[in-house]
């Protein structure tokens, strides 16, 4: 993939699928993640001579699917914590969201 390539597909989609997965995950943090990684596995996958309107569906789907796995990682988290922070304080609830997730 040249970087003029590469430069046209950032700055067409960018925006649209970090608006995609904010809309998905209602999270700033993990919308940013999810667009880097979908952008980061089209650089890595693509051949680099696909149109842009072969392209842009692509990045979509992928995109959705990196938000599924995130909100399954989300929803396993908090089952653990919630077993963990039960058995560690009766009355302990895990964090409400992942962006007040502790840094470990």
């Amino acid at each position: 993939m040249t970087d003029e390539y590469w430069s046209l597909i950032v700055e067409n989609s960018y925006r649209d699928i970090y608006s995609f997965a904010l809309k998905i995950l209602g999270s700033v943090q993990d919308a940013e993640e999810v667009t880097q990684d979908t952008f980061l596995q089209a650089f890595k996958s693509l051949k680099g001579d696909e149109p842009l309107t072969v392209l842009r569906p692509w990045l979509y789907t992928t995109a959705r699917n990196k938000c599924i796995d995130r909100k399954r990682w989300w929803k396993r988290w908090t089952v653990l914590a919630k077993e963990l922070f039960a058995a560690d304080k009766e009355d302990s609830q895990p964090p409400a969201t992942m962006d007040t997730l502790p840094i470990l």
